[in-house]
């Protein structure tokens, strides 16, 4: 302990593998005495080659009718490491946010993690997260790739929800184009369909939707990879 930080050192199986499992820091807030309803997750960690893998946030935008200072706030409480100091947003229709992911380089997002708030009681923490969705985009908002969702609240109550982005793949807008094949009997000519010749363009955006009718958004933390 130094300087108001814990720092742990973690050396992990042989079998452990890094791209399926993940540590969990959990902190006490009992007394000396061990009794398992007193901890509560409060940070997930994904164990990466390079530590840099935790991507950094920033350009936070919420669905209408946020301002940016709420929305400002809201990111700044989702990225502290505390999952007791949560973001909420304002009962909307489809209520979301988004965040940037900030990098020098190009590289994809390949894992979401989002953890409920353990500050409200479990009913009001189910009420504002329990069937959330996690999507990539270019944009705050778009639903361009969807990573996983709707989550159920057993999912969620057990501790952070981590979802793989580097698998989910967007719809392909394809086109026709004929192949110089031998005529069939009726003469007509080969057509298959073939994606457009794009470059593969990174997903800068994560963003966090309840879908419904009058729904709060409410979460603890927010980890990108």
């Amino acid at each position: 302990v130094a300087n108001d930080r814990v720092v742990v050192r973690l050396e992990p199986p042989d079998s452990f593998d890094p791209t399926r499992s993940a540590y969990k820091v959990c902190s006490y807030g009992g007394s000396n005495i061990y009794d398992e309803s007193h901890y509560f997750i409060s940070r997930s960690l994904v164990l990466a080659e390079d530590p840099a893998d935790a991507l950094a946030l920033s350009k936070p935008r919420m669905s209408t009718g946020h301002s940016t200072t709420l929305t400002k706030k809201f990111l700044a409480k989702v990225t502290d490491g505390k999952s007791k100091t949560f973001g909420k947003s304002k009962k909307k229709k489809n209520p979301w946010f988004s965040a940037k992911v900030t990098l020098e380089t190009q590289h994809p997002v390949h894992s979401v993690t989002v953890t409920r708030d353990t500050k409200n009681k479990p009913s009001k923490a189910r009420k504002y997260l329990e069937g959330f969705e996690v999507w990539v985009g270019k944009k705050a908002g778009e639903k361009a790739v969807k990573c996983g969702g709707p989550f159920a609240w057993s999912k969620i109550r057990k501790g952070p929800v981590t979802t793989p982005c580097d698998a989910a793949k967007s719809k392909c807008v394809c086109r026709r184009r004929l192949v110089a094949t031998r005529p069939t009997v009726e003469g007509a000519r080969k057509q298959i369909l073939t994606p457009p010749s794009l470059p593969r363009v990174r997903h800068r955006y994560v963003t966090v939707i309840l879908p419904g009718t009058r729904k709060t958004l409410a979460f603890g933390e927010i980890e990108v990879h």
